[in-house]
């Protein structure tokens, strides 16, 4: 990984929760990186609508989101690659050979399971605090 790597792709299951609201909250905080989000089970949908509500709240707009699947990325196109929990940090490694020295695990619980807002608002504020701590 180069010293300040200059992309980032975040990668979640369905691409329409955390690594939406964690592409957001990061094109915030990094707003010169070239960073996007995928999801390992992803079909063409919009954001969860609690997520909309969430980042909508913060001043984020991720309505026009479409979630992405991790086979229409290529993923040496990007220096880090964010995994959301260990289960994908996993299959990121060995499914698909991503070299350790290249991926981080945010230990990031998926909100659709809790429901309801404020499982996502607590997602969110998680995201937004170990984006904090990542070494960039």
């Amino acid at each position: 990984m180069a010293d300040h790597p200059k992309s980032l792709l975040f990668v979640c299951i369905g691409n329409t929760c955390r690594s939406p609201m964690a592409e957001a909250l990061a094109k915030r905080r990094w707003p010169g990186l070239r960073i996007e989000s995928v999801g390992t089970d992803a079909s063409a949908y919009g954001p969860a609508e609690e997520a909309v509500i969430v980042m909508s709240s913060i001043g984020l707009d991720i309505q026009g989101h479409v979630a992405r699947s991790l086979s229409d990325v290529d993923l040496n196109d990007y220096e880090l690659i964010i995994a959301l929990d260990k289960r994908l940090l996993r299959v990121l490694a060995e499914r698909y050979g991503i070299e350790r020295s290249k991926l981080i695990e945010l230990h990031i619980d998926d909100p659709i399971y809790s429901g309801g807002v404020e499982a996502y608002r607590k997602c969110a504020n998680r995201i937004a605090k170990r984006l904090g701590e990542l070494p960039l």
